[in-house]
C-alpha cells in the first residue's frame, strides 16, 4: 500500500522497475496496489480486505501465500489490516510505518502469530522510529517467534521503500518462506 503521497511503486519510476527487487516482485508475485482513500490519521477501509478476499477466490492465486506490505501511511495500513485479519495474511511487512499509539497493545496482541518484517530508518523525521520500536519490543516481549527488522541510518523517509522493495530480493525471499496454515 502506498503512502500519503499516493500511487503505486510500479509506476514510481522506470529506474525502480529495473531493480533486482522489483524484477523479482514482477516475476514471482501477483501484486495488487490499491489506491487508498483514507489519510494517515484514519484507519484503513475494509474494502481492501474485501478486494483481497475476492482475489483469494481465483484459482491461480496461492491463498496460503498472501502477503501485505506498504510504506509510510501504507505501512500503518499494514499494521491495521494485518491485525484486523491475521488469518488472511501469511506475513506482513510495514515499511517506514507508523501506528496510532493507543492501538499498540491491540496490534501486538493480534499480530502475535503473524510473521513481521519491519523496515525503518533510525532518523526518520516523518514517521519517527521510537513509537515503532515500542510496538516491536512489545511483540518480542509477548513471545512473537517470527519478528525481524531492518533499520537503516540516514535514508530519507521517501527512500526507505527502495531498501525494502528495490535494492535486493531479501523481502521477497522472506515472504516466500512463509505460508498460512492450511
Amino acid at each position: 500500500m502506498h503512502g500519503a503521497g499516493g500511487g503505486t511503486f510500479f509506476t514510481h519510476s522506470k529506474k525502480s522497475l529495473r531493480t533486482v527487487g522489483m524484477q523479482r516482485a514482477a516475476r514471482s508475485f501477483v501484486v495488487i496496489t490499491p489506491r487508498c482513500e483514507w489519510t494517515w490519521r484514519d484507519k484503513p477501509s475494509d474494502w481492501i480486505l474485501e478486494l483481497i478476499q475476492a482475489f483469494k477466490a481465483l484459482e491461480w492465486i496461492d491463498y496460503g501465500r498472501i502477503y501485505l506490505t506498504g510504506c509510510s501511511m501504507g505501512g500503518m495500513g499494514v499494521w491495521e489490516l494485518g491485525a484486523r485479519r491475521p488469518d488472511l495474511f501469511a506475513a506482513i511487512s510495514p515499511v517506514a510505518a507508523h501506528h496510532q499509539r493507543e492501538r499498540t497493545h491491540w496490534l501486538a496482541q493480534r499480530l502475535l502469530s503473524t510473521p513481521v518484517y519491519a523496515f525503518h530508518d533510525d532518523h526518520d523525521g516523518t514517521c519517527p522510529i521510537a513509537p515503532e520500536k515500542v510496538l516491536w519490543q512489545l511483540l518480542q516481549e509477548s513471545g512473537h517467534q517470527n519478528f525481524c527488522s531492518l533499520v537503516t541510518t540516514g535514508v530519507d523517509h521517501c527512500k526507505v521503500h527502495e531498501q525494502a522493495y528495490c535494492n535486493s530480493e531479501d523481502l521477497y525471499n522472506w515472504f516466500l518462506e512463509h505460508r498460512s496454515p492450511a
